[in-house]
């Protein structure tokens, strides 16, 4: 019952955009999505097809487009009334890097997976980047999202990176700021 429940309303365009404009709220971005589906193939998952996301104001500045986004809500856990992604996918993603005073690379062919997506518990993550048909880069680990007012900060990041196959010498290094830093959840150096 909460499956058909559930697909009803993903499917009314006001929660469509109710869902977008909570998203847009705690995470201070910009969210385009192009539509939503839902589908009854085990897992009960929710479909959201052309998505970009971009700093508000700047639709030209875009941080990740996807053509594919699968949400699978935990169900038993709606139950009792907490909200839990079982697992987030997206598939051929690009992620805009921005690297120095207004260089952006775009990162293509990425996969990326998230599981188990609550406040205050791990929640666990790989990305892939391929080339063809290899992994370039793999990158996994977890991290913790904590509620922050009405926004949502990353925190305790754990990760390990393989990389084989780069010519890390053909990869622009930027020349100013040795130091790894985040900022509003995007790594910048």
């Amino acid at each position: 019952i909460a499956s058909v429940l559930a697909a009803l309303a993903v499917r009314h365009k006001g929660f469509q955009e109710a869902v977008i404009r909570q998203l847009e709220k705690q995470f201070d971005y910009e969210i385009q999505l192009g539509s939503f589906d839902v589908s009854f193939f085990p897992p009960v998952s929710v479909i959201a097809r052309d998505i970009v996301i971009a700093p508000p104001g700047t639709p030209e500045m875009k941080i990740l487009q996807a053509s594919k986004l699968r949400i699978t809500l935990n169900i038993w856990l709606l139950l009792f009334r907490k909200v839990e992604l079982a697992r987030v996918e997206a598939r051929d993603a690009t992620y805009y890097v921005s690297w120095a005073e207004g260089a952006r690379i775009p990162l293509s062919g990425l996969d990326v997976e998230l599981r188990h997506v609550a406040w205050k518990r791990p929640v666990y993550f790989s990305i892939r980047a391929k080339g063809g048909d290899r992994d370039l880069a793999r990158a996994e680990g977890e991290f913790f999202l904590q509620p922050e007012g009405d926004k949502v900060r990353l925190s305790s990041l754990k990760a390990s990176v393989e990389a084989s196959g780069l010519d890390l010498a053909k990869f622009p290094v930027p020349e100013s700021k040795e130091v790894i830093q985040t900022k509003e959840g995007i790594l910048s150096w």
